[in-house]
């Protein structure tokens, strides 16, 4: 008898069930990044919850993202300064974009400023998912 979720494969050994990721092929995620790029940019708090909104909005603005960044951060802080946006649109252009763009998780343009995401296979999207509900869950603040 074996555990609850644990299944046996045909040699014996045990495996823990993939739920929701079995069905996927796993051979065929051509042009995606490397696990340790994927995982790099999903490092940051702020990455992840570009991707979250590239989910819904594949295409849009540097400008939009820094007001989507902005309005988060108001949600979080109560707070945002004068100089937080234009800090937001400087992390875009050059840290959070160029990084993206590197992983080629999205196309960017810095000169029109435009941004363009070309939605990942099933698999990197339930990460995305993930790691965005992860930190809306680890994240709630204290009454």
């Amino acid at each position: 008898m074996t555990e609850v979720g644990i299944h046996m494969t045909e040699d014996g050994d045990p495996t823990v069930p993939l739920s929701e990721y079995e069905g996927y092929d796993w051979n065929c995620l051509d042009g995606v990044p490397s696990a340790d790029d994927l995982f790099s940019v999903l490092s940051h708090e702020e990455r992840r919850r570009l991707l979250w909104f590239l989910l819904e909005r594949p295409e849009t603005t540097v400008e939009e993202l820094a007001d989507v960044l902005v309005g988060w951060r108001l949600r979080d802080d109560d707070f945002v300064g004068e100089g937080e946006r234009r800090s937001v649109l400087v992390s875009l252009h050059h840290h959070h974009l160029p990084m993206l763009a590197k992983s080629g998780l999205v196309t960017y343009d810095a000169d029109s400023g435009s941004v363009e995401f070309s939605p990942p296979p099933a698999p990197i999207q339930v990460l995305i998912k993930f790691s965005y509900q992860y930190d809306n869950a680890v994240d709630v603040p204290e009454a």
